[in-house]
């Protein structure tokens, strides 16, 4: 069990790195140069981002722990 946690959190950092690298690529702009503006109506609209994001994240998770689980299943010594 703690085999498969750790392979999960290690997959999910790689995941988050790699998100954050290829994004700070695709901007191509500084922080300095970001301008934050304040619109509270929009919040409802960006859930539907929010809840895609959320969903592909379960899903990832749920591939990496199938993987896990049955690569453990066909390599993992017999009692």
């Amino acid at each position: 069990m703690k085999k498969t946690l750790l392979v999960l959190l290690t997959a999910v950092i790689l995941f988050s790195l790699f998100a954050v690298v290829a994004s700070a690529e695709e901007a191509n702009e500084s922080i300095a140069d970001v301008q934050l503006d304040w619109h509270p109506e929009n919040a409802v609209a960006n859930l539907k981002y929010m809840g895609l994001g959320m969903l592909g994240i379960f899903v990832v998770v749920g591939v990496v722990m199938g993987l896990t689980y049955f690569l453990n299943a066909v390599t993992g010594k017999k009692k």
